[in-house]
């Protein structure tokens, strides 16, 4: 509540620009945005709750690990998202977000497959290792969404796109992995369904932030030939590569 708003909304409140109805004009003049960013939200939700949810159920049906074993191997590897996240947003400032947005999406579609393996048969070690890998691998993109997501918007509408683009994601992803995953096993009953199913997944995220990250880019060029034809500063967002 005492956070001073950014200099954006601040011109779009000076110039009386303020949407009464905001989610509304996000789908009228941003639905490609909310989308994408939707899309691009996907596999870092699915894969956080297979990791935390689904795990617990698939480790104890393949009669690896007891489900003490699986929540203290969960609370540990958690941890380590609080020194991924700072170190994500440090990676984010030298590379640009979405680069390393790229890079936690590529680790996710990688370590599904050995993850899964290792839980098929592999030693508690071996299983720690991917699950360290996994989580390092989701708290990536989860370190960069709000910032990086949020160029995709205009600032008269950018909370409500992005609120509306990532709850999209987690109602399409997130909130139904679980059922999925045992669905997948359950029809198959082989652990590289879900190891496919993470991978297809990963594979439309980094599909949709590729073209999300080429729609900002073409958003800040308009914007910044707007402010030399004018010759007023726009303050134009950051793109990935700035």
């Amino acid at each position: 509540m005492k956070v001073a708003e950014s200099p954006e909304f601040d011109r779009v409140k000076a110039e009386h620009g303020v949407v009464r109805l905001p989610v509304v004009e996000v789908l009228r003049t941003h639905p490609k945005q909310v989308f994408l960013v939707a899309g691009a939200s996907l596999a870092p939700g699915i894969f956080f709750y297979l990791i935390t949810v689904y795990n617990f159920v698939y480790a104890g049906k393949s009669g690896e690990l007891d489900s003490t074993s699986m929540l203290v191997l969960v609370i540990v590897t958690s941890a380590i998202g609080f020194v991924v996240t700072p170190l994500a947003g440090a990676l984010s400032d030298k590379f640009g977000g979405q680069r390393v947005y790229l890079w936690g999406l590529a680790l996710i579609v990688i370590v599904a497959f050995p993850l899964y393996f290792a839980l098929d048969g592999g030693t508690y070690g071996f299983i720690a290792v991917c699950y360290v890998a996994a989580t390092v691998a989701v708290y990536i993109p989860w370190a960069l969404t709000p910032a990086y997501f949020s160029t995709a918007f205009d600032a008269k509408v950018r909370y409500s796109g992005l609120s509306l683009a990532t709850t999209l994601g987690n109602l399409f992803g997130s909130a139904i992995a679980p059922l999925i995953a045992g669905a997948l096993f359950a029809a198959t009953k082989a652990s590289v369904s879900t190891s496919l199913y993470v991978f297809v997944a990963g594979t439309v995220s980094i599909i949709c932030a590729l073209l999300l990250g080429r729609v900002i880019r073409n958003k800040a060029s308009q914007v910044r030939r707007r402010s030399n034809a004018t010759g007023v500063d726009e303050v134009p967002t950051p793109t990935y590569s700035e």
